[in-house]
């Protein structure tokens, strides 16, 4: 029975975390990633795998109504590997089948700036 189940051992039960591929951060334009239960998202982190060159890349995460979560700044000379982070605080909840959209503005004219983004979904 449920009362049987150790819960304070249990950790983050309700918690998954996606890995998205944003293949060129330098080029303007958006990707998209299917949201299939319905589910809060706590944190978003990008870690750029090249060194933007020239200007800051910013990364504006939108929910499927297009409303912004926030954004995640990716500083001129960044270091490969380096973790930049946004912990929504509003716009950050999601209905089964629908989608979140990473929007690049293409600031770093660096060709194929290629960045991973770590989502971690809350099951609500």
């Amino acid at each position: 029975p449920a009362a049987a189940v150790d819960t304070a051992t249990i950790l983050n039960i309700n918690k998954q975390y996606v890995t998205m591929t944003y293949p060129d951060i330098g080029t303007a334009g958006s990707r998209y990633l299917a949201i299939l239960r319905t589910l809060k998202i706590n944190k978003i982190t990008a870690v750029p795998q090249s060194v933007p060159a020239t200007t800051a890349t910013v990364l504006t995460i939108r929910n499927d109504a297009g409303t912004s979560m926030g954004t995640i700044t990716i500083p001129i000379g960044a270091v490969a590997g380096s973790q930049y982070s946004l912990s929504p605080a509003s716009n950050n909840t999601f209905v089964a089948n629908t989608k979140l959209q990473v929007e690049t503005d293409g600031g770093t004219p660096t060709a194929n700036v290629e960045a991973l983004l770590t989502i971690e979904l809350e099951w609500t």
